[in-house]
């Protein structure tokens, strides 16, 4: 671990326009016993953890849309190393012991475990107050604090660990469950696996009486649009879909559940989480309507949204990576060709006439005749819905565990359906319910840092090139390119 990693949140942000749910002061909320004195400062301790994991080298940037994507082939990168194409180039080319990709790796990594460290000092500190914080609300925070706990820990498993279904008992990470700030010794990947079920199940244990399962995200521009039942809950524990919430932390369970290869679990548990008819009404489908809005659509797709965390830097980070004025020497773009592929189209005048709904976020946004960019992250004219936070966990995922375990083409149709696609057997002549799932993938969580570990986790052999202009080219991939290396830092203490 970093031996010098402040114990606390240093926020300097001014949040401005945020309601309780996301306050934070303007000051170095430092994890001390003063914090805890009463309920508001330990809210705003725990909102600095929310936006601490919002930071570019997590899920602001690198553990969403850049370096895992990156990793994934998703874009289009030039052969060229100038300064402002170092990064992608070499690790587009998984040349991890290159120097800018060695301190990018640094960073994702220490800011990780200072985070958790955070986390650590957050839940020991809670535990310990005593008629502070009424007890059901003391226990929403720390089911949170123990979901992101296990959220952040598995993501590096994903990264740095090993290719679990081949190699489950190799080295891998430290887990680190208490505030301190020695180095821990690394384990084995099913070890770190067993740590982060304990600490989903704790976490499901506390947030059983989340008020996300009676009253739903509570999500609101005004607080007109609530019921009775939702005015009575304050606002701090609204916008659930911004929080670890108990249907999140479930989701998130079924992720690991068939990550760890436990596939019977998780089609069970996905399967229950989909027949609860809560959860359809608290989080129903999007509608065309929403995402096509003029000036504010709804490009990720909100209502569907289990779990996303308010970004600060995510229309900044659009501007500065994705926007089509930057041309095509520092635009992080993919090719007209890779993505007519992933809508299943075979030119981008049939992408502009595609009735995907995701596919809106694509059509008529290209820099030229070779590369284009999505606006799924940009700014929309009308910014007062406050959809710039970043989607970590969708409910379609639910979808794609039973499709994918059950060899079900239904559950994707069903995706589809919603999508404003016809079902695959209307649309097709043949059904793969494989290559269902991997188009799906594609179109379903760009930007959102899953298909490179979608690839780890089936330990893929060959994935398609970012750089396709034309016909078809694909990348080997093997344990070299999949696993990581932990910093060297790390190996050192």
């Amino acid at each position: 671990m970093i031996k010098k990693t402040m114990l606390g949140v240093a926020i300097t942000l001014s949040i401005v326009g945020c309601s309780d749910w996301l306050k934070v002061d303007p000051v170095d909320s430092t994890l001390e016993d003063w914090v805890y004195a009463t309920e508001n400062n330990t809210q705003i301790a725990l909102n600095g953890i929310y936006l601490k994991m919002a930071n570019t080298p997590l899920y602001g940037q690198d553990l969403t849309n850049r370096a895992v994507e990156i990793l994934a082939q998703r874009y289009a990168v030039p052969a060229n190393t100038s300064s402002s194409n170092k990064l992608r180039y070499y690790m587009n080319s998984y040349a991890y012991s290159d120097q800018v990709v060695t301190n990018n790796l640094l960073e994702i990594w220490t800011e990780a475990y200072s985070t958790i460290l955070n986390i650590n000092y957050f839940i020991k500190k809670l535990n310990a107050t005593e008629g502070i914080i009424p007890q059901s609300r003391k226990e929403i925070m720390l089911g949170e604090a123990h979901g992101l706990r296990a959220f952040i820990h598995f993501d590096m498993l994903r990264l740095f660990g090993p290719v679990y279904v081949t190699d489950s008992t190799a080295l891998s990470i430290p887990y680190y469950n208490e505030p301190i700030t020695e180095t821990q010794p690394r384990e084995t990947a099913n070890t770190i696996m067993d740590k982060i079920f304990t600490d989903i199940e704790t976490s499901l244990e506390y947030l059983k009486n989340d008020p996300v399962i009676t009253e739903g995200a509570m999500v609101y521009a005004s607080e007109d649009s609530l019921s009775v039942s939702q005015l009575e809950i304050n606002e701090f524990y609204r916008f659930r879909n911004r929080r670890m919430n108990y249907y999140a932390v479930s989701t998130f369970k079924a992720r690991a559940l068939l990550y760890r290869e436990d596939k019977a679990a998780a089609l069970a548990l996905a399967l229950a989480l989909l027949n609860d008819s809560k959860l359809s009404e608290h989080f129903p489908w999007v509608t065309r309507a929403q995402v096509a809005l003029t000036n504010k659509e709804d490009r990720i797709a909100s209502p569907e949204v289990l779990f996303g965390i308010h970004s600060p830097y995510m229309y900044s980070v659009w501007d500065n990576n994705f926007s089509p004025g930057l041309g095509s020497s520092v635009f992080t773009g993919s090719t007209q060709t890779n993505v007519n592929y992933a809508f299943d189209v075979s030119s981008s005048g049939q992408l502009s006439t595609s009735t995907d709904y995701r596919a809106l976020n694509w059509a008529n946004y290209s820099i030229d005749a070779t590369y284009m960019t999505s606006y799924k992250f940009a700014k929309t004219t009308i910014t007062t819905n406050n959809w710039n936070y970043q989607p970590l966990i969708r409910k379609t995922e639910l979808y794609y565990i039973i499709a994918e375990v059950q060899n079900d083409i239904e559950y994707i149709d069903q995706v589809r359906v919603n999508r404003g696609l016809k079902k695959v057997s209307e649309a097709k002549t043949s059904v793969n319910v494989t290559t269902e799932l991997l188009l799906e993938n594609m179109r379903e969580f760009q930007g959102e840092g899953q298909l490179f570990f979608y690839y780890k986790r089936r330990n893929q052999k060959t994935i398609r090139s970012g750089n396709l202009t034309s016909g078809t080219s694909n990348v080997t991939m093997d344990a070299t390119k999949y696993v990581l290396p932990i910093p060297q830092v790390e190996i050192d203490n």
